[in-house]
């Protein structure tokens, strides 16, 4: 009986692209890009990069920041060649504002922000913010936060944060914040909102 072996390679782009959909992106992206024309060519490929998660995962629903080498290759090499297809991104703080400011992101419509804090978000909306011009892109938002604590200058902040973000996402049409591991519901919990001063007539969701 004759034995074969198959090499990577040797598959078709369209089982790759499936193989390569299935695992990290951003590992996948890191692996593959330099090795060859080829792998290089299946890296800018729309189905591969229309969705991108830049963080690692720390454990289950837990997200952490990518190694630094991971971070500087995709900055510095892959994501200048790919930005143009990118529709959603998925980042935590500590790497945020370098991967929005390394290029631009035309066709961006989702962005996900993962373990973040309320007094860091509410800076990135500030009208000094370098990625300010993603919030005022974006039509999908969602938010996980690491922390809520319930006391008067935690409402307040969030309050400002709601002014601010319906002030700057006009476009925003869906809006998730998931606050489940914090001792409350949501980073902006619906009784710190005076409906007066905080409302929007895009959000749907």
């Amino acid at each position: 009986m004759n034995s074969s072996t198959v090499h990577l390679l040797d598959l078709p782009d369209e089982m790759l692209i499936e193989i390569f959909n299935k695992l990290s992106t951003a590992d996948v992206l890191n692996s593959i890009w330099g090795v060859n024309q080829r792998l290089n060519r299946l890296a800018r490929d729309a189905r591969l990069t229309q969705s991108i998660d830049l963080t690692a995962e720390q454990s289950y629903d837990e997200r952490c920041s990518m190694s630094t080498v991971i971070l500087d290759r995709l900055c510095s090499h892959v994501l200048p060649q790919i930005h143009d297809n990118i529709k959603s991104l998925l980042v935590e703080p500590s790497s945020m504002q370098r991967i929005l400011r390394v290029c631009a992101y035309p066709n961006i419509h989702q962005l996900t922000l993962s373990s973040i804090e309320s007094k860091d978000f509410i800076k990135y909306l500030s009208d000094n913010s370098p990625v300010l011009h993603i919030f005022k892109q974006i039509t999908h938002l969602n938010i996980s936060t690491i922390e809520y604590y319930n006391n008067r200058s935690q409402m307040n902040l969030n309050t400002k944060i709601y002014t601010r973000l319906f002030s700057v996402c006009q476009r925003l049409t869906h809006l998730k914040i998931n606050g489940k591991r914090l001792r409350s519901y949501s980073l902006l919990p619906e009784y710190a909102l005076p409906l007066t001063m905080c409302s929007s007539s895009t959000i749907i969701k």
